[in-house]
Order: structure tokens, then sequence, then C-alpha cells
């Protein structure tokens, strides 16, 4: 990761003050906490993913055997599901744009381009 490549870096903070650097360091420390948020949403939606299709696969099998009693509760389990999965989604698209202005301001406090280190993508 380019960000964290600029943290460990040494040569970045060479000739900052030491108000720029606790601003870079925070910045950093910021984006960081918001990858790893990220990337736990992701582990959720992963899980719900397959917990909706788990719920599905048993709300189907009982509306083809004709089950009424167990229909309506697994179709109720089924809606929340989807409405957990689908506030886990807004929130990794939040976290998103979070972390894209975060790299953004790196980039500008750094006044770095990524290619000058052979990286072509921030990620």
């Amino acid at each position: 990761m380019y960000i964290l490549f600029l943290m460990t870096n040494p040569s970045t903070t060479e000739g900052m003050t030491y108000a720029d650097n606790e601003i870079f360091r925070t910045l950093c420390e910021q984006l960081a906490k918001a990858m790893r948020r990220l990337k736990n949403a992701r582990r959720q939606l992963a899980l719900l993913a397959k917990k909706e299709n788990g719920l599905m696969k048993r709300y189907l099998a009982a509306k083809t055997a004709g089950k009424r009693v167990f229909i309506y509760p697994l179709r109720l389990r089924v809606e929340v599901v989807k409405g957990v999965l689908h506030m886990y989604q807004m929130y990794a698209i939040r976290l998103c744009a979070t972390i894209e202005g975060l790299q953004e301001e790196v980039m500008e406090f750094m006044e770095v381009d990524p290619r000058d280190y052979g990286l072509e993508e921030i990620v």
C-alpha cells in the first residue's frame, strides 16, 4: 500500500516541521483506520450475502414443499438480512469516499507523484 510506504519511508518526512509531521501522521493514521474498517465491512458483506443465500434456499424449499407455517417467518428473516446487507453496502460506499478523500489529502500534503516511486495506482 502506497500510503503505508510513505509512513514508513523516512525520506518522505525530511524537511517537514514538527507540526507538518504531526499532521501527516494524523492523516495516515486516519487513513489506516478507515481502511481497516472497510476491510471489516467487506468481510461482513460476504458473511451477510452467504446468510441471505442460505435463508433464500430454505424459503424457496418451504414454498415449493407447501409448508405455509415456515414461509412467513423465513420471508421476514430474509428481508431483515437484506436490510442489514443494504446498510453495510451504504457504509462501505461512504468509507470508500472517505478513503479517497484522505488519500488525496495525503498526496496534496506530500506534493509527491506516485509515479516517482514506480507506483501507478494509489490503493
